[in-house]
């Protein structure tokens, strides 16, 4: 009963491994990525390929997890493309205004590209540049109002809750017009996922799969701590893509 799953597990992380190194061929990842993620789902597949006994389930288990987790590498791979994309157009539009800067409509695509990086000061900027030409464009004035928003709310640190969209003060820890808990899981994440814990997690995840793949091969130890060596590198892995994910727009600003 178990041969088919666990056949199918590794099949499946096979494919993923293959199609990561397709991605750090393209350079869609990094070299280090490339290195640190096929490590992680080798890592995974010769723990699963070495269990015995009762350990083949958590190990499976995991096998499928971590398989699991390729299309989180399409969304990082998606959105570093995204911001190649943005960073050719904004230098073609920028080409277009030397070339003839009287014309309006680079303008109106550089703010929407700012807009979505979230660089509201140069958003602002071309939106306003294109309104006086066309000062009747309900569109963009309905942008620009919510870019000055924006600033406005960066600038005073104010935090938005998610419930009901009310402001509130940066240190607050309940909205005031909900009550909505406003300080939680994300603010964790932030930390975790900053510049200096990526480097951390990078090395961790290193460590962790290198001791599973060998207590699982030799035996050495029992098997919960190589299940759980591996298990810490498929968590560190998600964490690190996450972390990958949610700093890009960072990165390319």
């Amino acid at each position: 009963m178990i041969v088919i799953p666990l056949t199918l597990g590794l099949l499946l992380c096979g494919w993923v491994v293959w199609r990561i190194i397709g991605m750090g061929l393209l350079r869609e990842i990094s070299g280090l990525e490339t290195v640190i993620l096929v490590g992680v789902f080798v890592g995974v597949m010769m723990g699963a390929i070495c269990a015995q006994g009762a350990a083949v389930f958590p190990v499976l288990i995991l096998l499928w997890g971590a398989g699991m987790m390729y299309p989180a590498l399409l969304a990082l791979a998606d959105r570093r493309k995204r911001r190649q994309m943005m960073r050719d157009d904004i230098a073609g539009y920028l080409r277009a205004l030397e070339k003839q800067p009287d014309v309006p409509y680079p303008h109106r695509r550089l703010g929407d590209i700012y807009k979505e990086r979230g660089d509201w000061d140069m958003a602002i900027e071309h939106y306003q540049r294109y309104l006086e030409v066309h000062a009747d464009a309900a569109q963009i004035k309905f942008r620009l109002e919510k870019c000055l928003t924006a600033r406005r709310r960066e600038q005073a640190g104010l935090r938005i809750c998610p419930a009901c969209g009310a402001e509130s003060p940066g240190d607050a820890v309940r909205c005031g017009q909900c009550g909505f808990y406003l300080k939680g899981g994300r603010e964790i994440i932030d930390v975790l996922t900053t510049p200096d814990m990526m480097r951390i997690w990078r090395w961790l995840i290193l460590i962790s799969v290198v001791p599973g793949v060998v207590f699982s091969v030799l035996a050495a130890l029992p098997p919960a701590v190589g299940i759980a060596l591996l298990f810490a590198a498929v968590c560190l892995a998600g964490l690190y893509l996450y972390g990958k994910l949610t700093r890009s727009e960072e990165d390319a600003a």
